[in-house]
């Protein structure tokens, strides 16, 4: 009869645990201490898996926080473009307001060339003129600031979802690991309890509460 023993594969270095008893028998303190191998060699790999998703999940909250934060900067910044670009459209369209009038005014002005109060009004609408350019030149500026800046948010935004999608499926890998190594530690831990009476004191305490098939399938 071959009983074989197999304990999850944990993550890296641990190995899993093949016992063969049709092979010459280990006597009762080596499998112990076989077993207190293998916890050993388990328990920092299980450790090493609780401070990586440790150090997984902080810096994901962390990130979180962050994307809450550009997300909020974002609106913010869209709607500073947004009356930037309102501004900019009535800035245009009072400029070709003034422009229009200064061409009326100067075709008025032709006609009465001595005109000194019509000459001083037209100069007056003139520096409007010249004044909404400038405000013209100002707003269209920061519109570009402001597209610009936006833009960027968005850019972090992308590369911050991408390092959360990472570490999301940095999560799912350790968790399965750990499973693993958790599951492994909990049968070794079972077998070395089991093996507390000796080797073959504990095969036939075995067999005799639950027969040869039990044993044999046991683990």
């Amino acid at each position: 009869m071959t009983i074989e023993i197999q304990v999850d594969k944990p993550p890296d270095d641990a190995a899993s645990l093949n016992l063969h008893l049709d092979q010459p028998q280990p006597s009762g303190n080596e499998f112990t201490e076989s077993l207190k191998a293998a916890l050993t060699s388990l328990k920092p790999q299980i450790e090493r898996l609780e401070q990586l998703l440790i150090s997984i999940n902080d810096e994901h909250r962390g990130l979180a926080a962050v994307r809450r934060s550009l997300y909020s900067s974002k609106d913010e910044l869209a709607k500073d473009l947004e009356k930037a670009q309102e501004c900019l459209i009535d800035v245009e369209e009072s400029t070709a307001t003034e422009e229009e009038i200064v061409r009326d005014l100067e075709g008025v002005y032709k006609k009465h060339p001595g005109d000194n109060k019509l000459r001083a009004f037209l100069d007056g609408r003139k520096k409007t003129v010249i004044e909404y350019q400038k405000v013209y030149i100002i707003v269209k500026s920061q519109l570009g600031k402001s597209s610009a800046e936006l833009s960027k948010t968005e850019s972090e935004i992308q590369s911050v979802n991408r390092r959360l999608d990472q570490l999301e499926a940095e999560r799912a890998e350790v968790m399965k690991e750990k499973e693993g190594a958790d599951k492994a530690m909990k049968s070794t831990m079972f077998m070395s309890q089991f093996m507390d009476g000796g080797w073959q004191a504990s095969v036939d305490s075995f067999g005799q509460a639950f027969g040869d098939e039990a044993v044999q399938t046991a683990f």
